[in-house]
């Protein structure tokens, strides 16, 4: 094969390559602001007030927060607002908050907690080192009959 057909078959490839990894690129671009996170549970992000809301009926799912690469990681899905959101309202219906899911949140300040929530997971909470101000709808007994697990220091000293 000539050096000429080489050098063009190399270039087309190159140009194949290049366009083609350019949707994941698009599609990447941008973090999502919203999505799913239980059976009948939605998440919505709201940048320009840093405040996340969680809605809908039934529990949350439980999400992982582990040590990797030398870095805290999450699977909680509003994970690139995890340093950013300062306020978490969870609106009436939703029944429980999932392990982990704002463990490691450190710009969070204000968290509403419908009476509706009779259960919060494990690590739920844990290093929100800015936490100063939990709503809990209801009554004190209602409070006080949430199934607070363990790892939520941050949550109860708030």
């Amino acid at each position: 094969m000539s050096t000429t057909i080489k050098r063009a078959l190399s270039l087309f490839l190159c140009a194949a390559l290049l366009f083609g990894a350019l949707p994941l690129t698009a599609v990447h671009a941008a973090d999502p602001t919203s999505g799913t996170c239980g059976a009948n549970l939605t998440w919505v992000y709201d940048s320009d007030i840093k405040t996340l809301t969680i809605s809908g009926t039934g529990e949350m799912n439980k999400y992982d927060f582990s040590y990797y690469n030398r870095t805290w990681v999450t699977t909680a899905p509003w994970r690139p607002y995890y340093n950013i959101m300062k306020t978490l309202v969870i609106n009436s219906g939703v029944t429980s908050i999932g392990d982990s899911a704002f463990d490691g949140c450190t710009g969070l300040t204000s968290v509403t907690i419908p009476d509706s929530v009779t259960s919060i997971g494990d690590y739920a909470f844990d290093g929100c080192t800015s936490l100063a101000d939990v709503y809990y709808g209801g009554s004190e007994s209602d409070r006080q009959r949430i199934n607070i697990d363990s790892h939520n220091d941050s949550l109860l000293n708030a």
